[in-house]
């Protein structure tokens, strides 16, 4: 099912599969009504907690490559 693979995807490194941004994760639930389930929230904070880990290994790839 496609929330299957949203949550399986979610834990970092463990698939291949890409991960749904974490708006697009946002809006799923939403429209699927699964809000208001608490494990849907920590998945929701996963995935925004990998996208701000990425975004931070790139700032520091580019200051390495700057030096």
């Amino acid at each position: 099912s496609t929330l299957h693979r949203l949550i399986s995807t979610a834990a970092p490194r463990m698939s291949s599969a890409p991960t749904p941004s974490s708006a697009d994760l946002a809006r799923y639930l939403e429209q699927r009504g699964e809000l208001g389930k608490p494990w849907m929230w920590h998945l929701l904070r996963l995935t925004k907690l990998k996208e701000a880990r990425e975004a931070a290994e790139q700032e520091v790839a580019r200051y390495r490559k700057d030096k």
